[in-house]
């Protein structure tokens, strides 16, 4: 690279910086809502709850005719895992058949990553079990199975999923699931159980 184009790009650097700060505090400040990951039952339906939110649409009904059959003859939980501007991931749920809505934004703390592996939100069916997540990950576990007679049942008679948020190493928000019997695993894969 030649001294001109050195002076070219030494003078429009700052700039670019500039312009990305400018950006990401406009999406801080707007606290503008974000599908993290969304899933009916074991289905990835990501794409279909981030449409519905671009659209402005505050309410999403859990159904197969919005979602499709993901799992043919039972019932499902949609499962979506959200944040506003650069707050902490949250996650809501509902089952099928009903209307889940996001929560406000109000009082959402800014995400921070202190490293390792940091678990933001975690659901099994329709039951919160981030804090017992937690406590697993921090006592070294970091390949959770989904099953009920490890979590109990908090709906008798469907496929739960186990829905769980989190950072390595203060990388990008991921999240997995895993239907019962199968495993969240907390690095890039999700592997089958070994029953």
């Amino acid at each position: 690279i030649n001294a001109e184009y050195m002076g070219i790009i030494k003078m429009f650097c700052p700039l670019f910086l500039f312009l990305l700060f400018l950006i990401f505090q406009s999406e801080v400040k707007s606290r503008k809502l974000v599908i993290v990951k969304a899933f009916y039952g074991p289905g990835d339906v990501t794409a279909t709850v981030t449409n519905a939110v671009v659209l402005r649409q505050p309410t999403i009904a859990s159904s197969t005719g919005i979602f499709g059959n993901t799992l043919v003859g039972h019932t499902k939980t949609l499962n979506v895992c959200y944040r506003y501007g650069a707050s902490i991931p949250q996650m809501t749920n509902t089952i099928e058949g009903q209307t889940l809505t996001f929560p406000s934004d109000a009082g959402l703390p800014f995400l921070t990553n202190p490293g390792g592996i940091v678990v933001y939100a975690a659901w099994y069916g329709n039951m919160d079990v981030t804090v017992k997540v937690k406590s697993l990950v921090a006592g070294g576990m970091t390949s959770i199975q989904a099953w009920i007679t490890y979590w109990s049942d908090p709906l008798p008679g469907t496929v739960k999923t186990l829905v769980i948020a989190y950072t390595i190493n203060s990388e990008v928000i991921k999240v997995k699931a895993a239907t019962d019997g199968n495993y969240v695993v907390l690095n890039q894969y999700t592997y089958p159980s070994q029953h």
